[in-house]
């Protein structure tokens, strides 16, 4: 079974699992390292001189090539599917029973995890399309030149940067809110995808801020140490340097982040199945 928390600081019990299990999460994030180093190497050799949206007459690019970067994709998402299981499964499985004992590996769970993350993706890009479907609508309805070479009026930009910071807060909620649908399925949880979600929903209301605090606040302080190089100095070594740091910074981040959701997962829904 998962584990029980006790009555302390979500933070520094994630703090405590990431010193237990360090050692465990070694081996899944060389993985993801590896997966993400094989696609940037594919998008590298297939992708070089693709056309981009800016240039005056782009080319079709080649149906083969595209299907390689899409094959590529596949992969990598799948094979951070599997680290992202494995990762949760170490801090809410520490003492697995017999029979549940699971190492790194691709099946039914994996592929759950994929699908739901697709299923929710999809939820939050049909937002975004909503969003800019009324912002375009709406500048129809008043006239504003929409056109790529056209000049909008100052209040249309202004409504679009009001849209785009709208959305962006309400994407968040959205996502603190659906936020345990992932260890949800670590765990082997019963029910289908929207009783999941509303588990999730649930068992969110109410906390959002106080999760906020305990995970996001550090996550943004790291991320800011990291860009600190480019924010100190505008030059190449300095880009160099930054891109390097956070990178390190990323695969240390992760693994806490996995045992911050999960540990977030055994607080505030486990108990409430007692």
């Amino acid at each position: 079974m998962a584990i029980q928390m006790e009555s302390r600081s979500l933070l520094v019990e994630t703090l405590s699992a990431y010193r237990r299990h360090g050692k465990q999460f070694v081996a899944p994030m060389g993985v993801y390292v590896l997966a993400f180093a094989g696609y940037l190497a594919v998008m590298n050799a297939v992708a070089p001189d693709f056309p981009t949206p800016y240039e005056t007459a782009p080319a079709t690019p080649d149906a083969g090539r595209v299907l390689v970067l899409l094959g590529a994709g596949l992969v990598f998402w799948l094979m951070a599917a599997m680290v992202t299981v494995r990762l949760m499964r170490i801090v809410l499985f520490e003492n697995p029973p017999e029979g549940q004992a699971r190492g790194l590996r691709l099946g039914r769970i994996e592929f759950r995890f994929l699908g739901y993350s697709l299923l929710l993706a999809l939820g939050l890009l049909a937002g975004e399309l909503l969003c800019v479907l009324a912002v375009v609508t709406l500048g129809m309805v008043f006239g504003v030149d929409l056109s790529p070479q056209g000049i909008p009026d100052p209040w249309f930009s202004h409504l679009i940067d009001a849209a785009i910071v709208g959305y962006l807060l309400l994407a968040s909620w959205v996502v603190s809110r659906i936020l345990f649908v992932g260890p949800a399925v670590a765990a082997e949880a019963p029910g289908g995808f929207l009783a999941t979600v509303k588990v999730s929903w649930r068992a969110t209301k109410g906390h959002v801020w106080e999760m906020s605090w305990t995970g996001l606040v550090p996550v943004l302080a790291i991320s800011l140490f990291g860009a600190l190089p480019l924010i100190l100095s505008q030059s190449i070594p300095a880009l160099v340097a930054s891109a390097i740091l956070m990178f390190v910074l990323n695969l240390l981040l992760y693994p806490f982040l996995m045992a911050w959701v999960a540990l977030a997962y055994l607080q505030y829904v486990v108990p409430s199945a007692d």
